[in-house]
């Protein structure tokens, strides 16, 4: 759900930010089993526990982390889903509590997947701002008031399919003690505490089974899917001391790339069919969400690439670009990266090669239109959500036609 709505909110304002030096998107982990009543009310209270909506406002307000950040008096305020109304707009409450400078810490619970997976209604949403109806007048006070948003979930969830896997009385994907079955991992202690206060259970670790009628989607197993969060800082305003603008944060493959993924010494994330020991053996699994600009320092730039820079029609072009234009490694890692791709690539794609935010690369593309379309020929060009680049006449207007 996090990055299809995550491509909607530059249009409100927000910039997703990351701390500096830090190429990797940060990731939660859940408790155990991860269902709402466990993972949500230990996420917010900060200890594990279970607990319903009262029991979350209450060990909120009550967070040592949250308090020391919070003005004496006004503790950490936990708003939930039935308090922000239906939308779009939110209760005065709620509004009031965001636009208040002393009011520190405000937290809200959006819970719309699950509810939406409850309901009989079982389709597959495109998530973005607008379907989350409270959500944009949320940020857009939260904006005005200049707060920094945190976005993360308490877990997460798999999109079922096949039959049933057979568990007498079980729902979702955990049960009891008991013995373990294919697909199914004893987890003991640590960050497991089962709803009647057990600390010891059995869950599904493989994402092809289940133990109840299909769903749209189901929480409550140990795969990835279902433990691993996505964490989110965003600004509207300016950017806290050591952090920056973050890149795109998906892996080529979710647009329909075919660009080749180098072998990593990682484990994949999914366990086979076969047991937890075993792994896929496709090598573009183990680094799903590593950055494009990795691999394009792992290899040298092309010769013509390294003479068209050093060369005196660059500087020229340069000059003529203004203060504005881009730094000779920015261009650099944009021609390598669209090399690359045969001289196509997303706007998305792009930034995430350069390690920049998504809305960035519109204004470096431009900047570097200006150094490289000699003569006003297009070598570098928009087409839709594409960046173009003509090798052929790039090398031919810069006189690079014998190099490789």
């Amino acid at each position: 759900m996090w990055r299809p709505l995550a491509e909607t909110l530059p249009r409100l304002g927000w910039t997703e930010l990351r701390p500096d030096g830090r190429s990797a998107p940060p990731t939660a982990v859940a408790m155990l089993p991860s269902v709402t009543e466990i993972s949500r009310a230990s996420l917010l209270c900060g200890v594990l526990t279970r607990g319903d909506q009262a029991v979350e406002r209450a060990g909120f307000a009550a967070h040592p982390g949250l308090l020391t950040v919070s003005r004496a008096g006004r503790p950490p305020r936990l708003f939930h889903k039935g308090d922000l109304g239906p939308g779009p707009e939110v209760p005065t409450a709620v509004a009031d509590a965001l636009a208040d400078p002393q009011q520190r810490v405000v937290g809200v619970v959006h819970n719309a997947v699950d509810a939406q997976l409850a309901g009989s209604d079982q389709m597959e949403l495109a998530w973005s701002a607008e379907i989350l109806r409270p959500l944009p007048a949320l940020l857009r006070i939260a904006r005005d008031a200049g707060r920094i948003v945190v976005v993360t979930g308490d877990h997460g969830h798999i999109i079922e399919s096949g039959p049933p896997s057979p568990a007498d009385g079980v729902a979702h994907r955990w049960r009891g003690p008991g013995p373990v079955g294919e697909g199914e991992i004893t987890l003991s202690r640590g960050r497991v505490l089962s709803p009647d206060g057990g600390t010891s259970i059995v869950a599904a670790w493989s994402e092809r089974m289940r133990h109840a009628s299909t769903r749209v989607g189901s929480h409550g197993g140990a795969s990835p899917q279902e433990v691993l969060i996505p964490v989110a800082v965003l600004s509207a305003g300016s950017t806290p001391p050591g952090w920056g603008g973050a890149p795109p944060a998906e892996p080529p493959w979710w647009r329909g790339s075919t660009e080749p993924w180098a072998p990593s010494t990682m484990a994949s994330h999914e366990p086979s069919a076969q047991g937890p020991g075993r792994h896929h053996a496709d090598a573009r699994q183990r680094e799903l969400f590593i950055a494009a600009s990795a691999r394009n320092e792992a290899s040298p730039s092309p010769a013509w690439i390294d003479a068209l820079i050093a060369s005196d029609t660059f500087a020229a072009q340069r000059r003529l670009a203004g203060r504005g234009a881009p730094g000779d490694s920015q261009v650099r890692a944009l021609l390598c990266a669209l090399v690359a791709r045969n001289g196509r690539m997303s706007q998305t794609g792009l930034a995430q090669a350069l390690s920049v935010p998504a809305l960035r690369i519109n204004g470096i593309v431009s900047a570097a239109r200006r150094i490289l379309n000699l003569d006003q020929a297009q070598v570098l060009a928009l087409d839709g959500n594409d960046v173009m680049l003509d090798e052929r006449l790039l090398r031919a207007q810069f006189q690079l036609t014998d190099l490789v």
